[in-house]
């Protein structure tokens, strides 16, 4: 795909990576809608990605602004959900992981049938509008997900709940794949490793960073990181959705983005602190 001259949608267009990828995206020469649920900045559209409704008037806007667009990438999410199997959690006489952490990654409701927020439902919101609208336009398009190094390892296995949403996506990215095919819309996935800054855990607003503090798991992944030994930035992401979205010929398939960071087998699991290390940014 030329990407000159198209109109992109960037979901979490306010966030750490969302923002790089848009700027990435606007100097090929795109016109670039970014989207996301909390932002001062008045070019950024206002869109809870979970609520179809919301996604369906992001488009409408977004379209009658600069036309339908042809790329979409989802870089929304949230993080969080500590792991109900984690020994200490096991072996405790109370509960205390966040059940919280979990609803805001994956809806978990009362009943803890689990349906698909943020991480899952909003990839599937906005695929679904972006592929009818590109179809009704008898256009083409290319959506890239952004997913997790986590959904395909067990680099960091105590974010269970945030771990098995990206899983999803990773999956969700092959079905749509196989199924908009004979759309003309190429679907694929990038999937970070570890970043120096963190995703917010859930319950708070989507698309904005955490800082590790201390820098615990930061700087194990750096000293295991084949390549340079150093975090994956928000530009190595942007670089990968800049070549899936020239590689004509490739859809359906998850591009880690880690260094060779999962190259090794479950790298942090044996230092792997609790998730204390999760605090606010300034």
């Amino acid at each position: 795909m030329e990407i000159p001259g198209k109109v992109a949608v960037v979901t979490g267009g306010a966030g750490s990576i969302g923002a790089v990828v848009a700027r990435a995206l606007a100097g090929r020469g795109a016109t670039v809608a970014r989207w996301d649920v909390d932002s001062d900045d008045p070019d950024v559209i206002s869109c809870n990605v979970a609520d179809a409704d919301a996604v369906e008037a992001a488009f409408d806007t977004t379209s009658q602004r600069w036309g339908t667009p042809s790329i979409l990438i989802n870089a929304a999410g949230v993080s969080g959900g500590r792991s109900p199997w984690a020994p200490d959690v096991v072996l405790a006489a109370t509960e205390p992981f966040s059940v919280d952490a979990w609803r805001g990654v994956l809806s978990l409701p009362e009943s803890w049938q689990i349906t698909y927020g943020v991480n899952v439902l909003g990839v599937v919101n906005t695929s679904r509008s972006f592929a009818r609208r590109v179809s009704q336009a008898r256009g083409t398009g290319s959506i890239v997900n952004i997913t997790s190094m986590g959904g395909d390892s067990l680099a960091d296995p105590e974010l269970t709940a945030y771990c098995a949403s990206k899983a999803a996506a990773n999956q969700i990215t092959r079905i749509c794949a196989a199924s908009f095919a004979q759309l003309g819309i190429r679907v694929n996935a990038v999937a970070p490793g570890i970043m120096a800054d963190r995703m917010k855990p859930s319950g708070v607003a989507q698309a904005k960073t955490y800082r590790v503090d201390p820098p615990d798991v930061a700087e194990i992944g750096k000293k295991l990181t084949p390549l340079e030994n150093r975090s994956v930035r928000p530009s190595d992401i942007a670089d990968a959705i800049m070549g899936l979205l020239h590689a004509d010929f490739v859809t359906g398939q998850i591009v880690t983005v880690d260094g060779g960071l999962t190259l090794r087998s479950s790298p942090l699991n044996q230092t792997r602190p609790t998730l204390d290390y999760l605090v606010a940014e300034d």
